[in-house]
């Protein structure tokens, strides 16, 4: 019975989902355009490849990966202050000074890669125990389980694209999960 209603729950979700995408890209303006630009960046980074496009830039994040992990001790990262300048030299080097990398900034526009330069393999792993421990921690308020899944979903999706921690709407988000699963904690505590 417990399988069947986790399925049942599964499908009604990926429905939803198809059917607010569906919906959104009939009835908003901004999301179809920004579909249509998505499409075309597609079509420019893999029939004429260009990477001067929004995707392509991310694309270029990891053409350049395996450069920066020659540069980087992978054990402990390059610390907080040289991941832009490093991400920008070897952009201006591989893509060129009058590319659109040059205007990035140094920005790998990923979560996960920028942890693991900047902070290694152990600076990594303490952000992956993190999210783990997320998901372990025993929340009794089924709203507040789903937040934490919520936030995890959208740590692990949105990191992959972007660097979470560059915005200050993630980090008032995230401020406020860590501060109600502490008060679910201490709550458990003196009870």
């Amino acid at each position: 019975i417990y399988q069947k209603k986790n399925i049942k729950l599964i499908i009604i979700t990926i429905s939803s989902l198809i059917l607010i995408v569906i919906l959104a890209y009939n009835l908003s303006n901004t999301f179809n355009i920004r579909i249509n630009e998505g499409k075309n960046d597609f079509r420019n980074i893999f029939l004429k490849d260009n990477l001067s496009n929004s995707f392509g830039v991310r694309i270029g994040s990891y053409i350049i990966l395996p450069k920066l992990l020659d540069e980087t001790n992978l054990l402990i990262g390059t610390g907080v202050g040289d991941i832009q300048s490093l991400v920008s030299k070897n952009t201006q080097e591989y893509f060129g000074e009058d590319s659109m990398f040059s205007v990035q900034k140094g920005l790998l526009h990923n979560t996960f890669l920028e942890i693991l330069i900047t902070y290694g393999i152990i600076g990594f792993f303490i952000f992956m125990m993190i999210i783990y421990s997320l998901l372990r921690i025993n929340i009794i308020d089924k709203e507040i389980i789903y937040l934490r899944y919520i936030l995890v979903l959208f740590i692990i999706f949105s990191g992959i694209s972007a660097n979470l921690f560059t915005f200050k709407e993630f980090m008032f988000l995230y401020a406020i999960f860590i501060s109600i699963i502490v008060k679910e904690e201490l709550n458990k505590i003196n009870c």
